[in-house]
């Protein structure tokens, strides 16, 4: 009995993680679109579209807090997207 408990653990010691990982990602993704709204809306689809492929691959909510304040203080889609990705 005391090894059908160790693996019951195990079983839900990997589901919780499972959990958080697909969590993470969907809140990941869920920045992510939000950005390239914002973006869309201020500096037009050719922007957006280039911010997108920054932003993939990126999951740590304080970048996509930094991109929205960038969005915020840019004038214009070239100075937001030289300030995400400086050269």
């Amino acid at each position: 009995y005391a090894g059908v408990e160790k693996l019951k653990r195990e079983h839900f010691a990997k589901l919780a993680k499972a959990r958080a990982k697909i969590l993470a990602e969907g809140q990941a993704e869920g920045q992510a679109s939000l950005i390239r709204r914002q973006a869309r809306l201020k500096f037009g689809a050719a922007a957006a579209d280039r911010l997108s492929s920054l932003l993939d691959g990126m999951s740590e909510p304080e970048h996509f807090v930094r991109i929205g304040d960038l969005i915020i203080e840019c004038e214009t889609g070239v100075e937001l997207l030289e300030r995400v990705h400086p050269s």
